[in-house]
C-alpha cells in the first residue's frame, strides 16, 4: 500500500459530500475513493442517510457509518482545518456559515 496525503473540504456542507464521494463503494470506479475501500454496511448506512429528510435521523445514520470508518481505518484523518474571519469592531450582524458569508444582516455601527 502506498501512503498518500491529501486534503478535502466540503463545498456544500452536507456530510454526504464526504461520506459517499470519498468512501462510497461506487466511488472506487470514479477514482475519488483513493483507498479503494468498500464496506457494505458502511455503504448501506450512507445510502439510507441520503434518503432521510429529518436531520436527527440522518445524523444518527452518518454517526453509525463513521463508527465503521473509525474501526476499519481505510485512511487516517490527521488534521482539521480552521478558517478565521476577522471583522472590525464597528461591524455587527455579519455571520459565516458552512456555505459562505451572510451579509444580509450586516451593519456598520
Amino acid at each position: 500500500m502506498t501512503p498518500r496525503c491529501f486534503g478535502w473540504m466540503s463545498d456544500n456542507g452536507d456530510p454526504d459530500n464526504f461520506a459517499d464521494v470519498l468512501l462510497g463503494c461506487d466511488s472506487i470506479k470514479t477514482g475519488s475513493n483513493a483507498a479503494r475501500w468498500c464496506d457494505k454496511e458502511y455503504n448501506s448506512l450512507v445510502e439510507k442517510a441520503k434518503l432521510v429528510s429529518k436531520p436527527e435521523e440522518r445524523a444518527a445514520l452518518y454517526q453509525q457509518s463513521q463508527e465503521i470508518f473509525y474501526q476499519q481505518a481505510p485512511w487516517i484523518a490527521l488534521a482539521n482545518g480552521k478558517t478565521f474571519y476577522a471583522t472590525r469592531s464597528n461591524v455587527s450582524g455579519y455571520s459565516v456559515s458552512l456555505m459562505g458569508s451572510d451579509f444580509s444582516k450586516a451593519k456598520l455601527n
